[in-house]
């Protein structure tokens, strides 16, 4: 028997590596992101952003460009979502 991948499942293996310090969250988190924003859960995506930017965990450049064009091609209100998820990513890059 396989086991079907699901958000839910994901979020709760995201919380358990937070949790115990998993070393490789950078990874996952990058990971976790570009699935959800396959899947189309833009709104996750926004709040697991804002999440990780307060943790500290490093957004890599190339995710960032993956989830720009989803953000913008739902509109404008997404497309300012990603604006401004954009600009708190270069302000932690730069401290």
């Amino acid at each position: 028997m396989t086991m079907a991948f699901t958000p839910e499942m994901a979020i709760n293996m995201w919380n358990h590596m937070v949790e115990n310090h998993v070393s490789t969250l950078d990874e996952s988190a990058n990971e976790l992101l570009i699935g959800l924003c396959n899947l189309g859960r833009l709104v996750e995506v926004k709040r697991f952003v804002e999440t990780m930017l307060d943790k500290r965990i490093s957004i890599y450049d190339s995710t960032m460009e993956k989830l720009k064009n989803p953000f913008y091609k739902k509109g404008r209100s997404f497309r300012d979502k990603y604006d401004s998820l954009s600009r708190e990513w270069k302000a932690m890059k730069m401290s």
